[in-house]
């Protein structure tokens, strides 16, 4: 992204989300710019080949494999462009409140959260699957307890709506796809087309669902909600995800298997994240 374009990426985020949300994004791209190359070099000296790529980084997975939520996810904290490697007992805790809502899993004390305990996946999942009328599902009654005027949360529904037959009668799509085809894929569902068809031209694997994985290999969903929740119930086999977290018992995993994989069992190298380097 040269100068102009991040000029113009910056006074979007002022104009549509506020002052105090474009002064979290600019410390966040900041650190990303200053912090990136000796944050590579760190990895490669470390990690060699196996070392988290400083782009987007994507591996195919079986969204059905993604049984958690992160709460409080990282990218609060670290901008979404590359792969970082974060120790720490952020994998560790589990959550067991259940009919949680967004505003629940994007801060609190970190820890994962069981997909099924999600209002917006059981809503869906209810909706599709046991033909629960939208007003009568709790992400619908949740949206208008916090005064969610009824149009917004009509075109929030409307959609999801396009997003599910579109993924049902075309399949499940990347964003590169979508963006050549736009008229017969449904891009996400709070796809800005100002804002988010520009920076699909130069980026991709821009806005893929985005997840972190756990010490032991957990898959842990962080965004892309409702892409995510839709390929579930559709029973999608496989979907292109972006790595933004390793947990560093895993990324020590990965470089254990890139120099002994003999000593690793063949259940253990069919992990999506060990795949490519079981077979190189």
């Amino acid at each position: 992204m040269n100068i102009r374009e991040t000029i113009k990426k910056a006074a979007w985020i002022y104009r549509k989300k506020g002052f105090n949300r474009f002064l979290k994004d600019s410390k966040l791209f900041i650190s990303y710019q200053l912090t990136k190359f000796p944050r590579s070099i760190k990895y490669k000296l470390k990690y060699g080949k196996v070392a988290p790529s400083q782009k987007r980084e994507v591996i195919q997975v079986n969204p059905n494999e993604i049984n958690y939520i992160l709460k409080n996810p990282f990218q609060h904290e670290i901008y979404a462009k590359g792969s970082y490697v974060i120790g720490g007992d952020w994998d560790k805790k589990i959550f067991k409140k259940n009919n949680v809502d967004y505003s629940y899993l994007k801060k609190g004390e970190r820890g994962l959260v069981p997909f099924e305990n999600y209002i917006l996946f059981q809503s869906i999942k209810n909706h599709y699957l046991n033909d629960v009328a939208w007003s009568n599902t709790k992400f619908y009654e949740n949206k208008l307890s916090s005064n969610r005027k009824k149009e917004i949360i009509k075109n929030r529904i409307d959609g999801i709506e396009k997003l599910y037959k579109s993924i049902k009668e075309n399949g499940y799509k990347s964003i590169e796809e979508i963006h050549k085809n736009l008229e017969k894929y449904a891009p996400p569902v709070r796809y800005d087309k100002n804002k988010d068809d520009k920076i699909a031209r130069k980026d991709p694997k821009y806005r893929e669902v985005t997840i972190a994985i756990g010490r032991d290999g957990k898959l842990i969903f962080l965004t892309g909600r409702h892409r995510i929740c839709i390929s579930k119930i559709l029973e999608i086999d496989s979907i292109p995800v972006k790595v933004l977290v390793r947990h560093k018992r895993w990324q020590e995993k990965r470089y254990r298997v890139l120099k002994e994989r003999e000593k690793f069992s063949s259940e253990e190298l069919q992990h999506p994240d060990l795949k490519k380097l079981s077979s190189e």
